[in-house]
């Protein structure tokens, strides 16, 4: 597990970094990327299990734009129609009340 973490990093610092010797100094840039990368078997970053949201970097998440496009769509979806307003809700239960308390007589 370490040595996936430290593949991971060394491939992000490769992406931005030219030369070995700049590394220690773009460790830290390197560390928030790997951290805000979506970690595919969890379907999220572990910035987003550890704060509960995703963090802002220079370097893409690698989802897929049409996964992303349907996901964003199904959260814009009007619920108010598929789920039963108070006034429906409430005409339907006393019929069910009905039909119990004639049984149990």
């Amino acid at each position: 597990m370490v040595e996936k973490a430290v593949d991971v990093l060394q491939r992000v610092l490769k992406k931005i970094t030219r030369e070995l010797k700049q590394w220690p100094g773009n460790m830290d840039k390197a560390t928030f990327e790997v951290n805000k990368r979506e970690i595919p078997h969890l379907m999220h970053s572990p910035s987003q299990i550890l704060f509960g949201f995703n963090t802002v970097g220079s370097l893409e998440v690698n989802f897929q734009t049409k996964k992303k496009k349907s996901l964003l769509s199904a959260l814009r979806i009007d619920v108010s129609s598929v789920m039963l307003e108070d006034e429906e809700h409430s005409d339907n239960e006393p019929n069910k009340d009905a039909g119990r308390s004639s049984r149990a007589v």
